[in-house]
């Protein structure tokens, strides 16, 4: 996913990459590329602020999983 920064008034433009994988156990730690790491439900993405088609991204991949497991 590429997403312009100067669409959103920001100085670098963002290239996301989506991956996929069962969850096996424990909780993501944050590199030296980023401040933070966590996992969220779509209920949780929808109240933070997301660049881009972030969360119609997230929504696509994750809507039909997060629905069967409710």
């Amino acid at each position: 996913i590429h997403i312009d920064g100067s669409g959103e008034n920001h100085a670098v433009d963002y290239l996301l990459t989506v991956f996929g994988a069962a969850y096996a156990d424990g909780e993501p730690v944050a590199s030296d590329d980023a401040e933070t790491a966590a996992f969220y439900t779509l209920a949780q993405m929808a109240d933070m602020p997301l660049a881009g088609d972030v969360f119609s991204v997230a929504e696509e991949l994750l809507g039909p999983v997060q629905r069967a497991t409710r």
